[in-house]
């Protein structure tokens, strides 16, 4: 299955986070942060990213772990 390189901002996430691959722009990306979930859902942009564009997904949501 291919999956598409896509760019994460806003939220708490470390630049070794920024870049992830999802399956479909659809697809939600939920990225593990201390003690609970940064999620980020597509923008409907576009950005330059090492010679290459990527679509962007911007912080949508924080959840909590459950105790």
């Amino acid at each position: 299955m291919t999956r598409i390189r896509v760019l994460l901002t806003g939220g708490l996430v470390t630049d070794d986070d920024r870049i992830q691959e999802v399956p479909t722009l659809g697809a939600k990306v939920k990225v593990a942060r201390g003690n609970g979930y940064e999620h980020f859902t597509y923008s409907g942009r576009s950005q330059d990213v090492d010679g290459s564009t990527v679509p962007v997904f911007h912080w949508c949501d924080r959840t909590k772990l459950a105790e």
